[in-house]
């Protein structure tokens, strides 16, 4: 019995200790509750029109092209072969670009202003065994 009062002391101190606030918590959150809400800084006057605060917001969004991909290459030369071929079965123009992010040469055919563009002319190429592997990039 004397053993389990002498555990339950220091477990005791412990709990006692943990459970109370120190007094750096407590300054802390004095100094949370004087700080001013974020919005009250932003300067915003909230007398002007939503127009006039969203004339400096440009209306243009950058306007994003969709190709479609026919293959990628480790050399020029592989992907310029793979474009002639390819030209001359589908008898549309190819462009051959080096692809910074992938460290590749990519065929493609020139962008087209819509997604929708994209996918026919893409679910055409893949009824070909040539083409089964085209997909859909989109550039900005």
């Amino acid at each position: 019995m004397r053993r389990i009062f002498l555990l339950m002391i220091p477990f005791s101190f412990f709990f006692v200790i943990g459970c109370s606030s120190s007094e750096e918590q407590t300054k802390e959150e004095k100094e949370i509750q004087k700080e001013e809400y974020v919005f009250d800084a932003s300067g915003v006057d909230s007398t002007e029109s939503p127009s006039e605060v969203l004339a400096d917001v440009p209306a243009e969004q950058p306007v994003k092209k969709f190709s479609v991909q026919l293959g990628a290459f480790s050399t020029k030369a592989k992907a310029d072969e793979f474009a002639a071929l390819s030209k001359k079965k589908l008898a549309k123009e190819l462009i051959v670009s080096y692809s910074e992010e992938f460290k590749l040469y990519v065929v493609q055919l020139p962008p087209f202003a819509s997604k929708a563009e994209a996918e026919s002319v893409r679910n055409v190429l893949w009824n070909s065994k040539d083409f089964k592997d085209a997909f859909i990039v989109v550039n900005p």
